[in-house]
């Protein structure tokens, strides 16, 4: 999809007045309102009962105040497996308390973001940097080591 068609999918679904001023002074960026639309479209394939609950235009409100506030960021939104996971009460929590961060709430629910790596093998980013953090332990008691032999 091209760049132009993005600009006119997020035009076209959120009303001027309603991102207008976040969008001149910087809260949020027609990438984070893209992966919102997205997201919200995902809320009510993955779970309608919250839509039909809470309504469309309250949880796009809603969510643009978390966002406007830090609350909610673009990489967040595109975790696409905390839709599928999180069960209505806790997406209905998150969506309910304006102080909730998205991030905290899908950590708390230990939901991992996945990433396919390029050789095809599904890891968690938890794992990741668990493996990269151990490998920079390694190379510094690799190199403390050499530092206690060169001294003999």
């Amino acid at each position: 999809m091209s760049a132009t068609t993005r600009y006119i999918n997020v035009l076209e679904y959120f009303p001027l007045q309603e991102i207008e001023a976040g969008l001149t002074n910087k809260t949020y960026n027609f990438s984070s309102l893209e992966a919102l639309v997205q997201w919200i479209k995902d809320l009510k394939k993955h779970k309608p009962d919250i839509d039909e609950d809470l309504g469309e235009e309250l949880i796009r409100k809603t969510m643009l105040n978390k966002m406007a506030h830090g609350k909610v960021y673009r990489d967040s939104l595109k975790n696409r497996e905390y839709l599928k996971r999180a069960n209505s009460d806790d997406i209905r929590d998150f969506l309910l308390d304006k102080n909730m961060h998205l991030e905290k709430q899908i950590a708390h629910l230990g939901i991992q973001k996945r990433y396919q790596t390029f050789n095809g093998v599904m890891k968690s980013l938890d794992q990741l940097e668990m493996a990269e953090q151990l490998e920079k332990l390694i190379q510094t008691a690799q190199k403390q080591l050499e530092g206690i032999k060169g001294n003999k």
